[in-house]
């Protein structure tokens, strides 16, 4: 699997929207300071690909930034064996998912 682009809004801390755009093929590295979200990223990038966009309880809360109540939005550009495939989910408030 290669990301070629990541796309985050209201997921925690995230409120954004935050992206990264042409990743490199390979290993890509993300640096920065303490608290600027580098690990808030990589939980966006695993609930885009493995929790059901339908997610309710505390599990849902916890991805919108504390205090507000927005839907916490994922979009994902990346390309599996040779097929290029768009992905975006959205959390909480009127949940979606759209894999093209």
């Amino acid at each position: 699997m290669h990301l070629h682009r990541i796309r985050v809004t209201n997921f925690q801390k995230l409120t954004g929207p935050v992206a990264l755009t042409d990743l490199p093929t390979g290993l890509a590295v993300i640096g920065g300071a303490n608290e600027e979200g580098k690990s808030t990223l990589l939980e966006a990038i695993r609930a885009a690909l493995f929790e059901k966009h339908g997610l309710t309880g505390d599990a849902a809360r916890a991805m919108q930034p504390l205090g507000a109540a927005v839907a916490p939005e994922v979009e994902l550009d990346f390309t599996v064996a040779g097929t290029d495939y768009h992905l975006w989910k959205r959390f909480v408030s009127k949940p979606a998912a759209e894999l093209r």
